[in-house]
């Protein structure tokens, strides 16, 4: 009993200490973030891997329906694989996958 007193002392402790640790985050720059999405948005259309990749850095995770990627090694593995599925401007695709350029 005496084991169980103390454990749950010393739990209420690391707790209260745990309270006071005050996590400091830089506030939202909305121009900043819509810089970032415009570049991020005009580079995949345009199928531009080194811009999109400027927007990452090494500890960026990417997280899609299918998988998460996480650093710029596996993100980029993410980029050329969307690239060689996706048309480039000038470049349709039918229904069965076929491509012909305009």
């Amino acid at each position: 009993m005496k084991y169980l007193n103390l454990i749950t002392l010393i739990g209420l402790m690391l707790s209260a200490c745990a309270a006071d640790v005050k996590v400091k985050t830089d506030p939202i720059n909305e121009a900043k973030t819509r810089e970032v999405l415009d570049h991020h948005l005009q580079t995949f259309q345009q199928n531009d891997l080194e811009g999109v990749m400027a927007d990452y850095v090494e500890e960026s995770v990417l997280v899609t329906s299918d998988r998460t990627f996480t650093g710029l090694k596996e993100i980029r593995e993410n980029f050329v694989n969307a690239f060689g599925a996706l048309p480039t401007k000038g470049t349709v695709r039918d229904a069965r996958g076929f491509t012909s350029s305009t």
